[in-house]
């Protein structure tokens, strides 16, 4: 996720209320991606068919977390791309 994408989620979370509220939204939506990479490495290593992304996290943030505003789907979608992308590379470089 590029810095300024970043800072723009960040921003926004903060002038929704007071400034700890948007950091501790902002590291809950890193934690948040995390577990949903974690969940779609497993769902597509175990399938024969491609899992597409952005339906796979739309599916497990509706399942799992109880009515995510907007601005925490696309804190989470943007964390959850981030990791899927150096991931990615990682396995690619060696």
């Amino acid at each position: 996720m590029s810095a300024k994408k970043q800072n723009y989620t960040i921003n926004n979370y903060m002038k929704k209320g007071n400034p700890e509220l948007g950091q501790f939204k902002q590291a809950m939506s890193k934690i948040l991606a995390g577990k949903v990479y974690q969940d779609y490495s497993f769902i597509a290593s175990r399938t024969d068919t491609t899992v597409e992304p952005e339906s796979f996290v739309e599916q497990w943030m509706a399942a799992n977390v109880i009515n995510p505003d907007d601005l925490l789907k696309q804190a989470v979608w943007n964390s959850f791309m981030a990791i899927l992308i150096q991931e990615r590379k990682r396995k690619k470089n060696g």
